[in-house]
């Protein structure tokens, strides 16, 4: 009685009274009449809720209470191969688990639930693929029979690596594995209906509790409920689902703001986890661990402090991760919260008060713990709110919940009362958050130039104010020394803080108060070493940048420009001159402190996305890749696609512009063996054969080897793994950084599946092949099963025309994926080493009538070039890598231009991230090993790539209609000192070496700029011999003769016959060993 009643979100009824009977609520409001038998309790001044849910917990349930998948026939994987999934392979997949048949309540998790408020808990089996059914709990303690309020509610399910030694290891071994799941769980479907209606024409169904569990899901009686945390996460559940057209609900989604766009489009239901943790410290030193006998390295701490940029960052990213619920509301988009990952239940409210602060609204927080969560758990008729016939799951606060104050009174749930904090007074007040400041009528963040009137001449200081809420921290820099902001805080236009000077026992504290304004901030400062002295300060402007033209040099290149040519403009659109060398130090200095060193931070990397597709390349030499090169010449790129090339092109409205200038532009580098952006294992090794798991279910958006590619200018990339005699389905990446992993995948590109021989697939003492021909076993076994599958399909769609009612073969998705190579819907690309390897899976492939796509790494190949000629294999090589390994021991660095010379599809692939970041640089290599003319060794890393990928089509030269993939280079690409100054995907940037922090001064930054010496550069921007005295370089001792540097090439294809061999030690070399 005598409470004020929150009947529901944006609801309040003062002074009420709710009568309960039976455990369920009879009234609710004022002046409600009173039995004479009922027990009258007075929560005068308290506030009464709905009973808190938790909508997503595991720690009820004890690991000992799962059980352990069924067990399928025994296979002895060390004799034999098996080319289809195992139809009785259940490792990770227990989705018949119930978790209130094997519940166990225990008393103490049960009663700090209730004393956080929490009267209903969502029990969630987790730890596998498929892990269970969910239920729904009370926090009574009452018998499991009366607990329950929902059995068997949701399916559980996460897509995750499971390791081990047995398949899948891998997460994408894992998305396979579930997908084979669900094929076979319509299979035994349409199976049980047939049986039903013909029982002695088909046969009898197996037992199968893991098929029959799924039926529910398929039929939409019951709704699948993904863990999914990261970006990533969360979309490959959404592409599962819409895979198998599942309407689900999404656990975790810690990264759902990151989404918001499609989960608008999608609508899943949202459990949040709000395991936001304390907000980090900017620390000034850290204690460090000194390590000990019997310290694990995890154990230890470093005892040198990150740096303060990257200290920034990490605050400003846990302040994002809190005020992501307030981005979801904004959205529209509804969601209920879990106590996942937290240490005790009580932090689900700590942390929505929390969210509170970051701009979560009052409301929307309460319906998260109450009506979101009980319309989710499909329970809003029972639950959520206080009304009338609803279940009495009430909780009585001393103070509104989001008051941190506010303590736990009494719960009711399930006709039982529980009473807590006993001493604790009701605090009664107003429905707005506490303020016990006055808001700050001021923006005092950023930085601040200071004065300090102390003696007979002011010194200056640097102030650098970082508030979270009312209270402040940041650092101070000055002549006198410089320290950090301890305390301080801001009400209205009042300003106190205090500085510390040193550490420990020795930190001088300097005590600030006074007035802020907009730009200025004036008072007083207390020392401990006299009278009080007065201070002031100027906030520091920061310089706004040109949106266009991006400027790529720091200081203007001179060239001749042809009179059609648009000449070059001073000033930016925007009227204000490009940015220079002093303008850009000046930009440096004012991001960061004096002392503090420049950090590459993700937000820096997805910074450098620029531009919609619309992009001008102004002024550039461009070579093609097609054998022509143009110079002073322009691209306009519209859509994503080169729309016209040539010089007198004008840009049109509004249209982005690069100034390339003096700049040498290619396509878009390309490399055909890489192993980045893979999550959760690169190789599905737990069997010899694994042609269903694909590499497009695993990319990885942040891996920052993504972004080291782009700075080396490469644009697209082959991910895929190289254990299997028959590994899995690779994917063709553009490298969008920063785009999800479905914007990442080349659209409708050719498929593949990557084989691999020899060291590699027949390392392994536990599983066959263990020798070179057991290898050519497995393929022959394997393209045999495929090819009787393949045959058992066409038989069943003949035999189907005459009879719908009968049973289709098992769908095996292994095994359709070996029969689409021998039906040249996907190709095979094979890792390969020796000459007799290669041969030999010519002769399976061609005895199964089909063509070997590419030999990868074929370090031997140029014994057998004839035969790879003849075969029609590309080869993607390494430039001069040999004898890493026994099979390597034969690798010649003039591979490419041998097979070059036969008329093979010659390549340069990294198979290394560190590699993949100089591609060009291994081109470069082909000029000193073999002579291969400039034009022919960028084409290794370009066009033949682009044809191996079979997308010679979009990308790999610079055309009219193909995608505006181009990197931008400071010199002659294959010059040992050029580097890649942009990288632009279909007319984006992604990569902008200007804006990467660094630390050079301007001095190194604007020699770097170009690699032209200053009196080369005039009359033509091509790319000449470069006098030895600007780099001087020396022979090692030992060096053969013929190692001496070789001339650098001009853009036009060399001709050895013309060049003059005895200037060539006078130049630098393009490419050296």
């Amino acid at each position: 009685m005598d409470a004020t009643v929150v009947p529901s979100p944006g609801r309040r009824i003062e002074d009420a009274t709710v009568l309960v009977r039976d455990g369920r609520i009879v009234a609710v409001g004022r002046g409600v009449s009173v039995p004479d038998d009922a027990e009258v309790i007075s929560a005068r001044g308290g506030f009464v809720y709905a009973g808190f849910i938790d909508a997503g917990n595991s720690k009820l349930l004890s690991s000992e209470s799962a059980p352990k998948p069924i067990v399928g026939r025994p296979m002895d994987f060390s004799s034999d191969v098996l080319a289809a999934t195992r139809p009785d392979n259940r490792k990770g997949l227990t989705p018949q688990f119930c978790a209130a048949e094997v519940l166990q309540l225990d008393p103490k998790k049960l009663e700090a639930l209730r004393q956080s408020g929490i009267t209903t808990v969502h029990l969630v089996p987790a730890g596998r693929i498929a892990s269970g059914q969910s239920a729904v709990v009370t926090t009574s303690g009452v018998p499991l029979r009366e607990a329950v309020l929902q059995p068997n509610l949701f399916g559980q399910f996460q897509l995750y690596a499971p390791c081990g030694r047995t398949y899948p290891a891998t997460l994408m071994g894992a998305t396979a594995h579930l997908r084979q799941l669900f094929l076979d769980a319509r299979r035994y479907r349409r199976h049980a209906e047939l049986f039903r209606e013909k029982p002695n024409q088909i046969p009898r169904p197996p037992f199968d509790p893991t098929l029959l569990a799924l039926q529910r899901i398929l039929d939409g009686s019951q709704r699948p409920l993904f863990l999914a945390n990261s970006r990533d996460e969360i979309h490959r559940a959404l592409d599962f689902a819409r895979e198998q057209r599942l309407k689900i609900a999404l656990w975790g989604a810690s990264g759902a703001a990151e989404c918001i766009s499609r989960l608008r489009r999608e609508r899943p239901g949202l459990i949040v986890q709000v395991d936001f943790g304390d907000p980090p410290k900017i620390e000034d030193s850290l204690p460090g661990t000194k390590p000990t006998p019997g310290t694990k390295p995890s154990e230890l701490t470093p005892e040198v402090k990150p740096p303060l940029r990257a200290q920034r960052d990490k605050q400003d990213r846990w302040k994002h991760r809190v005020g992501s619920l307030a981005e979801l509301n904004k959205a529209g988009l509804r969601f209920a919260v879990s106590s996942r990952k937290l240490d005790h239940p009580a932090d689900i409210l700590k942390n929505l008060r929390t969210a509170i602060e970051h701009g979560l609204p009052r409301d929307a927080a309460l319906a998260a713990l109450t009506t979101n969560a009980a319309k989710l758990l499909g329970l809003s008729d029972r639950l959520g709110t206080i009304e009338p016939g609803k279940l009495a799951h009430l909780v009585v606060l001393t103070a509104p919940f989001d008051d941190k104050q506010a303590k736990v009174r009494f719960v009711f749930v399930d006709g039982l009362k529980f009473e807590y904090n006993k001493q604790k007074e009701a605090v009664r007040e107003a429905a707005s958050p506490r303020r016990p400041d006055k808001a700050a009528s001021v923006d005092v963040s950023g930085r601040w130039q200071m004065e300090i009137q102390s003696g007979k001449a002011p010194f200056p200081a640097e102030l650098t104010l970082l508030p979270e809420g009312p209270k402040l921290s940041g650092t101070f820099s000055s002549t006198q020394g410089d320290g950090r902001v301890t305390e301080g805080r801001v009400s209205g236009d009042r300003i106190t803080f205090t500085v510390a000077i040193g550490a420990g026992d020795r930190a001088i504290h300097l005590k600030f108060s006074g007035t802020c304004q907009k730009t200025t901030m004036s008072g007083t400062v207390s020392s401990p070493f006299g009278r009080a002295a007065p201070w002031k300060a100027i906030r520091r402007e920061e310089p706004n940048e040109p949106d266009n033209p991006i400027q790529l040099a720091l200081e203007p290149v001179v060239v001749e420009t042809p009179a059609a040519a648009p000449k070059k403009s001073s000033a930016s659109p925007s009227g204000k001159a490009p940015a220079g060398p002093e303008t850009a130090s000046k930009k440096k200095a004012d991001e960061l402190p004096a002392g503090a060193w420049p950090t590459e931070l993700e937000k820096d990397r997805r910074a450098a996305r620029r531009g919609n597709g619309n992009l001008f390349v102004r002024g550039g030499t461009i070579w093609t890749g097609t054998g022509q090169t143009l110079r002073n010449a322009s691209i306009l790129i519209e859509r994503g696609k080169i729309k016209a090339i040539g010089q007198g092109l004008t840009p049109p409205k509004g249209t982005l512009v690069v100034d390339a200038r003096g700049r040498f532009i290619l396509p878009g580098l390309i490399d055909t063996h890489s192993h980045i952006m893979i999550a959760g294992g690169t190789n599905e090794n737990t069997q010899s054969i694994v042609a269903e798991v694909r590499v497009r279910d695993a990319i990885q958006t942040d891996d920052v080897s993504e972004y080291r590619a782009l700075a080396g200018g490469v644009t697209t990339a082959s991910a895929h793994g190289s254990a299997n005699v028959i590994g899995g389905q690779h994917a063709g990446v553009k490298l969008k950084y920063g785009a999800t992993a479905r914007e990442h995948l080349v659209p409708n590109a050719p498929q593949g599946v990557k084989f691999a021989l020899g060291e590699n697939p027949k390392g392994r003492p536990k599983r066959f092949p263990r020798s070179r021909p057991g290898v050519e076993a497995t393929l022959r076994r394997a393209f045999a099963e495929a090819a009787r599958y393949q045959e058992q399909w066409r038989q069943f769609r003949q035999a189907v025309k005459r009879d719908k009612n009968l049973l289709p073969p098992r769908r095996d998705l292994r095994l359709e994926a070996l029969a689409d190579i021998l039906s040249h819907k996907k190709f095979m690309d094979c890792h390969c080493y020796r000459a007799d390897e290669i041969l030999m899976v010519f002769r399976v492939a061609e005895s199964f009538g089909f063509r070997v796509n590419s030999l990868q790494h074929a370090l031997e190949a140029y014994k057998v070039a004839p035969e790879v000629a003849a075969h029609g294999a590309s080869c993607s090589t390494f430039s001069d890598w040999w004898a890493y390994k026994v099979e390597a021991y034969d690798a010649t660095p003039y591979n490419v231009a041998l097979l070059t010379r036969a008329g093979v599809n010659a390549v340069l692939k990294s198979d290394n991230a560190e590699l993949m970041r100089h591609l060009y640089q291994e081109a470069a290599k082909m000029l000193r090993y073999g002579d291969l003319p400039a034009d022919q060794a960028l084409q290794t890393i370009t066009l033949n790539a682009a044809r191996e990928l079979k997308l010679e089509g979009r990308i790999g030269t610079i055309e009219v209609g193909k995608d505006g993939d181009l990197a931008i280079f400071n010199g002659h690409p294959l010059n040992a000192f050029a580097r890649c100054e942009m990288t632009i995907i279909e007319g984006v940037v992604y990569f902008e070496r200007q804006k990467q922090p660094s630390a050079m001064s301007a001095a190194p930054v604007r020699s770097t700029s170009s690699i032209l010496p200053r009196s080369a550069v005039g009359a033509t921007p091509s790319f000449g011999p470069v006098p030895r005295a600007l780099w001087p370089l020396r022979d090692r001792p030992g060096h053969n003769p013929s190692d001496r540097q070789t001339g650098n090439p001009e853009w036009d294809s060399l001709d050895r016959k013309r060049t003059d061999r005895g200037s060539r030690s006078e130049s630098v070399a393009a490419g050296r060993r």
